[in-house]
């Protein structure tokens, strides 16, 4: 089973049909057209983007970290990190996506 992020960034054209989308992908049904966001598998880098019928592959899928954002196409989530990046800069004064996400994972706080 995959871990999502518990403050899941949703892109506003993935938002209406979300829970459609995690469903889906945690049954392991192609979803065409989904692009998701995952803290980095290789350790060293902040984030992934990729599309979410990559996880249909089994060595994929085993190793896919915590997605923490959901969109409807690859644009939007360029968005959703961008909209991260502020996120942290305002928050922590740096760019350690990672850690930010890391951090509001293991200490959740209201929206």
């Amino acid at each position: 089973m995959l871990k999502w992020y518990k403050e899941l960034y949703i892109g506003k054209h993935a938002e209406k049909r979300i829970n459609r989308i995690q469903n889906r992908i945690d049954r392991g049904k192609r979803l065409p057209r989904i692009w998701l966001i995952s803290l980095a598998a290789n350790g060293r880098d902040q984030l992934d983007i990729f599309d979410a019928r990559n996880l249909y592959q089994p060595a994929f899928r085993a190793r896919c970290p915590m997605i923490v954002g959901v969109a409807a196409d690859y644009g939007e989530a360029l968005e959703l990190v961008l909209l991260m990046a502020e996120e942290v800069y305002r928050s922590r004064g740096d760019g350690n996506i990672r850690a930010w996400l890391e951090g509001r994972e293991e200490h959740p706080q209201g929206l």
